[in-house]
């Protein structure tokens, strides 16, 4: 029996899940860091780079331990030397996932990776959480199914005057 809250789990929907999701293709790479509280994250990273190795991407996981100054030096030289042969044209991802105590490292990779033009031209995406039913549940949709569910929603949605909500949770709202 899985431990509620256990990352040693099967990943492999939400892996396949995350890249339909960002639409990883040929010619992409990806980047996986992750703390390691609590431990079990490399669960998620390694099939996340089983994934991308089945399908060409280069890929590169590593756990992250940062000084109390959140120093990212290591980390960026690291990055560099994965990014340097791809240029503007090429996307590539960086998916952080750590805890909110990683707040100034997850917000110092954002801006290296996505708001410089003359850095790495890449994209992050942030798990900032250390649940690992969050992720899990957030990851095992099908990102074409949620799409498919918010044009049927949209649709219904746009021609109502009225909207009443409930729940079996005792949610009631008009």
């Amino acid at each position: 029996m899985i431990n509620k809250n256990s990352w040693d789990r099967d990943w492999s929907v939400p892996a396949k899940n995350v890249f339909e999701a960002l639409r990883i293709k040929v010619g992409d790479r990806l980047g996986i860091f992750y703390n390691s509280i609590p431990e079990g994250k490399k669960c998620l990273a390694d099939e996340l780079v089983n994934l991308a190795k089945k399908i060409n991407i280069p890929v590169i996981s590593k756990v992250v331990t940062l000084d109390e100054n959140f120093n990212i030096s290591t980390l960026e030289s690291e990055l560099y030397t994965f990014l340097e042969m791809t240029n503007s044209e090429q996307r590539k991802f960086v998916l952080l996932v750590s805890k909110k105590h990683f707040s100034p490292s997850r917000r110092n990779l954002h801006k290296l990776l996505s708001t410089d033009p003359e850095k790495l031209h890449g994209y992050t995406i942030s798990l900032p959480t250390d649940d690992a039913n969050i992720v899990y549940d957030l990851a095992h949709i099908s990102p074409n199914f949620l799409w498919t569910k918010g044009v049927e929603l949209k649709k219904i949605l746009s021609t109502a005057t009225k909207v009443h909500i409930t729940s079996r949770l005792g949610t009631d709202v008009t």
